[in-house]
């Protein structure tokens, strides 16, 4: 932090004001930090259940439509999935293609039957097959499950 002069009452006084690089410091990739999970990822991925379930129950889906849709899902992922990492040669530039890869994919609204669902619930949707176990986001995400 560096002392900078502010001016009070036609004085001058050093003050304490943060001096915040114009770049930001990258954590060391070798180093790996567990994060919070984030709220809103469980919310989506509830919601999402939810309303799948309600729509079976209220006859708007049937179990093969529910499957499909996670099938069609599941293939969207796999297809970016393995073109995510192939250029990568370290640590840190497999991090960067997984993140690049989940806000890729977070960006896609998915369609569920005839219905194209929002941005919430087609997060929920990865958010869903990733707790199952059945995508991930790292290159090595099975080895780490």
């Amino acid at each position: 932090m560096q002392l900078k002069t502010k001016t009070t009452d036609n004085r001058k006084q050093p003050a304490l004001i943060p001096v915040i690089d114009k770049e930001p410091k990258r954590p060391d990739p070798e180093v790996l930090e567990a994060k919070p999970r984030r709220r809103f990822t469980a919310k989506y991925k509830l919601r999402i259940s939810k309303n799948i379930e309600q729509w079976v129950q209220d006859g708007n889906l049937v179990s093969d439509e529910v499957e499909d849709f996670h099938e069609d899902v599941f293939l969207r992922w796999e297809n970016e999935f393995h073109n995510s990492f192939r250029k990568c040669t370290n640590v840190a530039e497999t991090i960067d293609s997984a993140m690049d890869l989940l806000t890729m994919l977070r960006r896609e609204r998915f369609r569920l039957s005839e219905t194209d669902l929002d941005t919430k619930l087609s997060n929920g949707e990865l958010y869903y097959l990733s707790d199952i176990g059945r995508i991930g986001w790292h290159r090595d995400w099975r080895d780490n499950d």
